[in-house]
């Protein structure tokens, strides 16, 4: 499939991190107020003094997402920083409390796109849409310099596969489990099923044929469960 100009301006790339998606009530959000500062200012309070030996993830700079909406605090962070922080506040809680604090017993990774340009909008649109057609479910978090797509941890072959039919060939870094997607729009028209190697399993559900179907079945699943778009005046970005 041949690339539009928003991709072939596109930088995408596979970050070396395997995370944890926390879901926290508003109500129990003070609770977690301590550990979230600990995972933002990389805080390591096991560590009594200067010389003592901190853990890992203390000098590390992983991928962290912390977004709170007028129903709960979303975080994202890496498998050790959920074990390590948040889990003991969890359990510490009383049942019931504790049922409504979920940690995702599946990983996902963090694929970071990038491009210049005012289409932004249509270049995330165009790397989604195939992995919707998939059958992958993602999470879309989108910044001032870049968005970043999350995606479970077991799709990552099909997600290839995917951008590979976009005319992206995936080069894995020498070290860690991360890599790029480099554009290759001038071998678009290759045979992509005949020299990929990945095995991609079919999806649960029949995957949509076109993005209006996709367009179609994500309108009805919206309306289906009452979800309707919401404008606050009283929101101001900075």
């Amino acid at each position: 499939m041949e690339a539009s100009l928003a991709l072939l301006n596109a930088n995408i790339q596979f970050l070396d991190t395997q995370l944890s998606l926390i879901h926290i009530p508003l109500h129990l959000y003070p609770q977690f107020l301590q550990p979230i500062l600990q995972l933002l200012l990389h805080i390591d309070q096991d560590s009594g003094s200067s010389t003592a030996s901190r853990r890992p993830w203390a000098y590390d700079h992983p991928f962290a997402n912390i977004s709170i909406t007028p129903v709960e605090c979303s975080i994202a962070c890496s498998r050790t920083q959920a074990q390590e922080l948040f889990v003991p506040i969890r359990e510490a809680l009383d049942a019931s409390s504790r049922e409504q604090v979920t940690i995702t017993s599946e990983d996902y990774i963090v694929i970071q796109v990038d491009g210049e340009g005012m289409e932004a909008g249509q270049r995330v649109l165009e790397l989604t849409s195939p992995l919707a057609m998939a059958g992958i479910s993602i999470f879309f978090i989108t910044t001032y310099f870049c968005d970043y797509i999350l995606v479970p941890l077991k799709s990552r072959s099909t997600v290839i596969r995917a951008l590979e039919e976009r005319a992206f060939t995936f080069e894995k870094h020498v070290n860690g489990n991360g890599g790029n997607m480099v554009n290759t729009a001038a071998a678009h028209r290759r045979a992509t099923s005949s020299t990929s190697s990945i095995e991609v399993p079919p999806p649960a559900t029949p995957p949509p044929a076109a993005i209006s179907e996709l367009q179609t079945r994500t309108f009805a699943t919206l309306k289906r469960r009452n979800v309707v778009p919401h404008a606050s005046p009283d929101i101001r970005l900075l």
